[in-house]
């Protein structure tokens, strides 16, 4: 490879006297270096350059732990399930798997039936943005991020007396960077059509001291109110470990994925040289 490239966004690509041979998109979240996607040419596999891209990213980055898959507006939370080469190569560099996570797509014509009595659920104001990173920091910690990225507009909040108890998370195309994202799930979702509208939820949680109560279920039947209401057909629920909560509400799971990461890496060198849902 002659030369490393770096561009905004923390992405790289390798090059070898023929041209591109590989890419490396690298996301930075709280410490955690999150490998948004890593590819090599075929005439570039099994000479180490996905080795050496991701060392010199995480090198070139400030970061206390890696993941693969996750981040920022990401296009997957770790390998997809069933991807032998791609969780192969994350355990040889230090990265165990921790698990499954999903994603889950159903109609936004759904009406889980929920009672949280005492209980009003409505769409985030600017003027609750202080309560909603309240009970976020303080119980939700794992979300911070993402809470604190979004506006108002798309944060679904459960109110019990003047308190906020509950808080997820709409998006649809209109949401500035997550407007690819709507893209992406009309054409990798089986049988998608670019005629269907698209949207998603997720991030559902609730205060440990209001939960059983009914409040989660409440939520994700406003928030899919909410998305009916700006038009959207099909939902994606994204990232969660617990997919059997959400298969209740008549959601199916979509794709599996595993988790990889690790609390500490190693500089690597080659031979070419996203949280549980509470309610």
């Amino acid at each position: 490879m002659h030369a490393w490239w770096r561009g905004s966004g923390h992405a790289w690509v390798a090059r070898d006297d023929r041209g591109v041979v590989g890419a490396l998109s690298l996301d930075e979240v709280r410490g955690v270096a999150h490998v948004r996607a890593v590819a090599v040419h075929p005439r570039g596999q099994r000479r180490g350059v996905a080795t050496a891209l991701l060392g010199h990213g995480l090198c070139t980055i400030s970061a206390e732990g890696v993941r693969m898959g996750g981040g920022r507006d990401y296009l997957w939370p770790g390998p997809p399930a069933g991807c032998d080469a791609a969780i192969a190569f994350a355990r040889a560099r230090g990265m165990p798997t921790l698990g499954q996570c999903h994603d889950l797509v159903g109609s936004a014509s759904l009406a889980p039936a929920s009672r949280a009595p005492g209980v009003r659920v409505a769409l985030g104001r600017g003027s609750d943005r202080a309560a909603v990173l309240g009970l976020v920091q303080r119980e939700l910690s794992a979300w911070t991020e993402a809470y604190r990225r979004a506006s108002p507009q798309r944060m679904v909040l459960a109110w019990r007396g003047g308190e906020v108890v509950g808080v997820t998370l709409v998006t649809t195309a209109e949401h500035g960077a997550e407007d690819g994202a709507e893209l992406r799930w009309r054409h990798l979702h089986e049988g998608g059509k670019p005629a269907v509208r698209c949207g998603a939820l997720g991030s559902v949680g609730v205060a440990q001291s209001a939960r059983r109560a009914g409040i989660g279920r409440s939520l994700v039947a406003g928030a899919l109110g909410e998305l009916r209401r700006r038009g959207v057909q099909r939902v994606i629920v994204r990232w969660t470990s617990v997919p059997e909560w959400y298969t209740a509400l008549g959601f199916r799971v979509w794709r599996d994925y595993v988790a990889c990461a690790t609390c500490s890496f190693a500089p690597l060198s080659g031979g070419a040289h996203g949280p549980s849902d509470r309610g």
